[in-house]
């Protein structure tokens, strides 16, 4: 492949509701990651071996603050990328530093053109992918854990439509590919299924971000 995606929270297993519905905030602290700890640098080793890109979902740690994010690692083993998720179905609140929001929506640059991530329940706010689109990404890639059936699938059909940009959901328990435009046609609904998936990037005209 050329990119290997995870779900959200792929490196510590995705733990936040423990943390909160237990009070075991602690505790996530200190299993998350800094971005060059060491599972991030035998992912990085791993993409450099196989000559691959990755899309990591992890804990990151930074100082004593804990951020949901997804890094992209490139073909040389290279951080080429990192998006942290900005809105949370639980909310945020100040006392809970293992749980802190990104400060920024904005796609980075790879070699497939401008990519745009959106975490989990940040798809459910148009404003996300619509600022992404803007920044000119070309796909809209979207690792989860949580919520997956019900209206799910209309939602990322909608967010596709609206910005005609195509995008992948990647979920421990489904994947969905939607084409720029909102056409559905990749659905697989199977617990840690590895699902093989082309996509046809949509091109960009700088003048118009479209």
């Amino acid at each position: 492949p050329d990119l290997i995606m995870t779900p959200e929270g792929c490196l510590e297993g995705y733990v936040i509701n423990e943390a909160i519905s237990e009070n075991r905030g602690d505790e996530l602290i200190e299993i998350a990651e800094p971005i060059d700890g060491p599972f991030m640098a035998r992912f990085r080793e791993f993409c450099h071996s196989n000559r691959v890109n990755a899309l990591v979902g992890m804990a990151e740690r930074i100082g004593d603050d804990v951020f949901n994010s997804a890094i992209w690692i490139d073909r040389d083993g290279e951080i080429a990328g990192k998006y942290s998720k900005t809105h949370f179905q639980e909310g945020v609140r100040d006392d809970r530093g293992f749980n802190r929001p990104g400060a920024a929506i904005r796609g980075f640059d790879t070699e497939f053109g401008r990519v745009g991530v959106m975490i989990c329940y940040d798809r459910r706010v148009p404003e996300v992918a619509r600022s992404l689109m803007l920044d000119g990404a070309c796909v809209l890639l979207v690792p989860s854990y949580g919520f997956y059936r019900g209206v799910n699938d209309a939602v990322l059909m909608t967010r596709a439509h609206e910005n005609d940009l195509p995008l992948v959901f990647c979920h421990p328990q489904k994947t969905v590919a939607v084409r720029a435009g909102g056409e559905l046609y990749f659905l697989r609904e199977e617990e840690d299924a590895i699902s093989h998936v082309v996509v046809e990037l949509t091109e960009k005209h700088p003048e118009n971000g479209m």
